[in-house]
């Protein structure tokens, strides 16, 4: 595998209720090889709420949790409804350290575990459920 031609990955992680209460994943890429996150999205299957922050989801690494990824579900008092959803991508913008007009570009260096932080919103009575999908090329 190289840059041209990388093995891209796609992690789900449905079903997820990070609306009132924070949750943490890993991911361990292919054993030797570099990543960059391609894109992210997360569908709403029950309305993020939240007066005093929206919830998010973030891809990053230990001691840099937002490094690749910091997607709001929505803003402070105006969450995603269920049945939207919301994404970021590597090309049309959202990913912190993969914007092409500001490179370099952030990669996952080989053997590093990725953290997937699904935050939890405040405020108010916070709630919200989202199927969260990440891929990630491989090289």
């Amino acid at each position: 595998m190289s840059y041209d031609n990388p093995e891209r990955i796609s992690y789900s992680f449905p079903a997820e209720a990070f609306g009132a209460a924070t949750i943490t994943k890993y991911i361990q890429g292919p054993k030797g090889k570099r990543g960059r996150v391609r894109h992210v999205s997360a569908s709403a299957t029950v309305s993020f709420v939240g007066t005093n922050s929206a919830a998010a989801v973030q891809v990053g690494v230990a001691g840099a949790l937002t490094q690749f990824a910091n997607m709001p579900m929505g803003a402070a008092g105006a969450g995603t409804p269920a049945g939207s959803s919301v994404q970021a991508s590597d090309y049309a913008s959202g990913l912190t350290g993969s914007n092409p007009q500001a490179l370099p570009f952030s990669y996952i260096n080989a053997g590093q575990q990725v953290v997937v932080t699904l935050l939890a919103a405040t405020g108010g009575v916070p709630a919200g459920a989202a199927d969260v999908y990440i891929e990630i090329d491989w090289f």
